[in-house]
């Protein structure tokens, strides 16, 4: 067994396959919770977000005129009820999204509040990471001449 995890390329792989069964367990608990960790600055949000549609990130920026009152970070957990829509996709934007990707921005003017938002499904970040630790841990290195 000491002879199996010689080398960085096995090492890595077991690493590689740790990391996808940690978003493997995101996947199947957005299924049933919503997870949202925030963090606020006076004119600025970012959002971290678990869902059934997958890891998203959103970062809003108010004018000016309308700070944050708040500053620092805030997690909640909310139960699943159908699809998760961030409360900005609401208002006209830029929106491109396929295959369950969606990027979303908007420009901040005077009394509008902009932002960018960036989706990626967990099958996209689940599966790239299996077949790269399957690669890692099972393909012999090739022999030095």
């Amino acid at each position: 067994m000491h002879t199996f995890f010689h080398g960085w390329r096995r090492k890595a792989g077991v690493i590689t396959l740790a990391m996808a069964c940690v978003v493997t367990c995101g996947w199947l608990r957005g299924r049933t919770h919503i997870d949202v960790v925030d963090y606020s600055m006076r004119f600025t949000t970012v959002s971290i977000t678990s869902s059934r549609r997958g890891v998203m990130w959103e970062s809003d920026t108010r004018p000016s005129e309308y700070p944050n009152e708040a500053s620092g970070f805030q997690y909640n957990v909310y139960e699943e009820h159908g699809w998760y829509e961030p409360h900005f996709l609401q208002i006209e934007g830029h929106v491109f999204g396929f295959a369950g990707f969606l990027f979303y921005w908007r420009e901040t003017t005077a009394d509008v509040v902009g932002g960018t938002l960036v989706n990626a499904p967990y099958w996209s970040i689940a599966v790239p990471l299996t077949l790269l630790s399957a690669y890692l841990i099972i393909w012999k290195p090739r022999k030095r001449v």
